[in-house]
């Protein structure tokens, strides 16, 4: 009888043991899944802010490249423009006239000039 009275308390003391450990591993286990659930939580705002941010780059770059592509737009233009203007001036270029004499008269005055200055600063000098 006393055997069995040992046996039982022996049993009764593993009994509350394995139910003290049995009570720590379900707080355990709760502790975990509270956890799980902030770190779920804070995944969760962070993938939010990532794609928010990505959103705002891409519009940002979205403005940028349209800024290049008016920028590119607005050179383009200048450059026909500028191609437009140059062929004006060279066809009026091509249809101006300029009578001979004027030219000839514009040379022959050059060329003769400097030599009789020359000529006579040489003059002066030997006196």
């Amino acid at each position: 009888m006393q055997t069995r009275r040992r046996d039982v308390a022996s049993l009764v003391d593993e009994n509350q043991r394995l139910r003290a450990q049995l009570k720590r591993c379900d707080m355990d286990r709760q502790q975990a899944e509270r956890q799980v659930e902030e770190l779920h939580q804070a995944e969760t705002a962070v993938a939010q802010q990532l794609r928010q941010k990505e959103a705002e780059w891409m519009a940002e770059y979205d403005r940028s490249v349209q800024a290049l592509l008016k920028i590119i737009k607005h050179q383009e233009d200048e450059n026909e423009q500028l191609k437009t203007e140059v062929k004006r001036l060279r066809a009026a270029a091509a249809a101006a006239v300029v009578p001979p004499s004027i030219t000839k008269m514009t040379r022959s005055t050059q060329t003769e000039t400097p030599a009789p200055v020359k000529v006579a600063m040489r003059r002066n000098s030997k006196f």
